[in-house]
C-alpha cells in the first residue's frame, strides 16, 4: 500500500496512481476542497485502507448516484 506525503498510508485502490490507471474514491476530499485542508485524504472514506479506490488527492471527485427513497420510487412508477 503506497504512502502520502506525510507518510500515511493511503488505500489498496492507490497503487496505480502513478501509472494513471487508478480511480478516485468518491467519499475522499478534492484537492482545493475546503474538506481538504488539515484533514487526512480517508477522512470520510469508510473502508480506510482496504478501500478498492485511490485515496491520493486528485483534482475531481467522481459522481456517486444516490437511490431515491422508496416513497420516490413508487411514486416514479405511478407516473409511469
Amino acid at each position: 500500500i503506497p504512502l502520502d506525503d506525510e507518510g500515511r498510508l493511503t488505500s489498496l485502490g492507490s497503487s496505480n496512481h502513478l501509472a494513471g490507471k487508478c480511480l478516485p474514491c468518491a467519499f475522499c476530499d478534492v484537492v482545493g476542497s475546503p474538506l481538504a485542508i488539515g484533514v487526512g485524504n480517508a477522512a470520510e472514506c469508510s473502508a480506510g485502507i482496504l478501500c478498492r479506490y485511490c485515496h491520493f488527492p486528485h483534482t475531481s471527485r467522481p459522481k456517486v448516484r444516490l437511490r431515491p427513497c422508496k416513497g420516490r420510487r413508487d411514486r416514479y412508477r405511478k407516473v409511469l
